[in-house]
């Protein structure tokens, strides 16, 4: 096996290890005590660091030219067992060493294709790098968390731009989004706790209606299987993003719940995108010919929104089970979902070794 594999290997497995870590560290920030991490301060480093991070440099670094960059999501990864082993400083070097790492490899894609949503998840990838070094510095994550906020905004923006190249969008409208995304960056990163959360809340919210109106979902919703289940979570993330922009300009007049501000972006809007993409960057990354579909994401994706309104729910209104329960069943859903991925792999590879066994047979 080559050593580009065993790298690719190894980091995926880090990758699932820190979603279910970051998952733990959660139920244990919510005051379930039934298996303790002791990593529940540690829960937003792991949750965007360690596994989002990680899961984007890898989508990355698997299509590019020089394998070498597979270090890059390695190192990131490895912030994980340092983490689990106590060195906290340590884990969020290996955060500022990863999004370090993924600014370079996006600069060696713009040296290749200077095209504009590049230079987007480049921006992202630099307001990773800017979070990840306030959060070692400092070790106050809500101080890095407007930088977080940042990359995941900027780089799935960044995607869906370039899935959505050849929509007939103009460069005005191009111009317009650009315009609102720099405003959010500029307004979180200046003065987040005062005017910048607003002005950073009516940028969010403008780039959701944005995405609604002129991201291709309109189209994939008239198609069937997999196109219109991804339509369908990419409509739910973008409506959690506007409500999360909403929730951001509330909060400067009220007091807000910050689990709300958190997690209708966090869970809402990234996880819906996760779910979107899913059968297509997964088997991407495992380089596996096949997108695996099945209806029954539908269920996932439904209980997952179901679960984290219940969770909004009570953190609004100050009813602890109704968050307690919510947060429990947002990571119920979400293991669920990459179960059914993973069983769908296995069942459609198993298929087609049996088909080309059939053949050969036949040949």
């Amino acid at each position: 096996m080559k050593k580009s594999a065993l790298s690719t290997i190894l980091t995926a497995l880090l990758v699932v290890l820190s979603v279910l870590t970051g998952i733990f560290a959660g139920y244990n920030h919510l005051g379930w005590t039934g298996f303790s991490t002791g990593l529940a301060g540690e829960h937003g480093a792991l949750m965007v660091g360690s596994f989002l991070g990680t899961l984007i440099a890898l989508e990355r670094a698997v299509v590019a030219k020089n394998k070498w960059f597979l270090l890059v999501p390695l190192v990131n990864a490895l912030s994980l067992p340092l983490f689990l082993f106590g060195f906290a400083d340590f884990a969020l070097l290996a955060l500022v060493a990863g999004s370090a790492g993924l600014c370079y490899l996006y600069l060696d894609i713009i040296h290749r294709y200077k095209e504009l949503y590049f230079y987007v998840m480049l921006a992202g990838a630099a307001c990773w790098l800017i979070g990840n070094i306030l959060a070692w510095k400092y070790h106050f994550y809500p101080q890095a968390l407007p930088w977080w906020i940042s990359f995941l905004l900027l780089t799935i923006t960044g995607e869906r731009l370039e899935l959505s190249k050849f929509l007939p969008i103009r460069k005005w409208q191009k111009g317009m989004l650009l315009a609102l995304l720099g405003i959010f960056v500029i307004a979180a990163g200046t003065s987040y706790h005062g005017w910048g959360q607003g002005v950073a809340g009516a940028a969010m919210l403008l780039t959701a209606l944005w995405l609604l109106r002129f991201d291709m979902i309109r189209k994939s919703l008239k198609r069937k299987g997999l196109h219109r289940f991804s339509a369908v979570m990419l409509g739910m993330g973008y409506i959690w993003l506007g409500l999360s922009g909403i929730a951001m300009m509330l909060s400067v007049f009220a007091q807000v719940a910050y689990d709300v501000l958190v997690h209708t972006f966090f869970i809402g809007f990234t996880f819906s995108m996760i779910f979107a993409h899913g059968p297509v960057i997964l088997p991407g990354i495992a380089k596996l010919p096949f997108h695996p579909f099945s209806p029954g994401l539908y269920v996932w994706g439904g209980l997952l929104h179901l679960s984290l309104l219940v969770r909004m729910c009570g953190s609004i209104h100050g009813f602890y089970p109704l968050k307690y329960w919510g947060g429990i069943l947002n990571g119920i859903f979400i293991v669920a979902y990459f179960i059914t991925i993973g069983y769908q792999v296995l069942r459609m590879r198993k298929a087609r070794l049996l088909k080309a066994e059939v053949n050969s047979l036949f040949s």
